[in-house]
């Protein structure tokens, strides 16, 4: 289908091209311009992704969050799972060179005759712009697949091993809260339909095209 097609197409070059909703078969995806943005607009239904849409990661106990820390983080709504992948590609790209990602294992899941899931792990590489060396971390994802529309509906960062540092869980929590205007301790923060022109989302590199 065509989540499946997307995903394996423009996941190896996240670092390059940015988080795309869509591709058409046989687009060329291996142009440099990073865009974080929408192939297509949100209300076009060749979107692969739901308008809301939920991404969640539950970082390992071993991490030591503080008491105020949620134990789950959770946004829901496209502009926020856009804000997301720009703030990691962003981010990751200040502090390393060379970023990678390996698509390792793609599986299309069925639990019922409309009820599917894409499981994918990747294994991402970078190389440290203050030390030189190496660094990989392997990523598990599973993307629900919506029973009635067949657009993604949620994206469950499962695990990453080794687990991000507790300062880069603690910035992409701020920063997703400071652009939802919402307290991310208490609820999942959602809302921000419409809002792909704002300001803030444009300073990080997600613009509605």
């Amino acid at each position: 289908g065509k989540a499946v097609y997307t995903l394996e197409t423009t996941l190896p070059k996240f670092f390059q091209i940015g988080l795309i909703s869509y591709v058409e078969p046989d687009t060329d995806t291996s142009g440099s311009e990073a865009s974080d943005s929408h192939a297509r607009p949100a209300h076009i239904p060749d979107s692969i992704y739901a308008p809301n849409i939920k991404l969640s990661y539950t970082p390992p106990t071993a991490l030591s969050l503080p008491s105020a820390f949620p134990k789950k983080l959770q946004v829901e709504g496209l502009p926020l799972y856009h804000a997301s992948a720009a703030f990691i590609r962003h981010t990751l790209s200040a502090f390393y060179t060379e970023l990678d990602v390996s698509l390792c294992k793609l599986t299309l899941r069925s639990m019922g005759p409309r009820d599917r899931q894409i499981v994918i792990r990747t294994i991402v590489t970078g190389k440290s712009r203050l030390s030189g060396t190496q660094n990989e971390w392997d990523v598990h994802s599973t993307y629900t697949l919506s029973p009635d529309t067949a657009l993604i509906e949620q994206h469950v960062v499962e695990s990453i091993h080794p687990a991000p540092h507790m300062t880069f869980y603690d910035g992409l929590r701020t920063t997703l809260a400071g652009l939802a205007g919402s307290n991310m301790d208490q609820e999942p923060v959602s809302g921000m339909q419409g809002c792909m022109s704002d300001p803030k989302l444009e300073r990080l590199g997600i613009r509605n095209k």
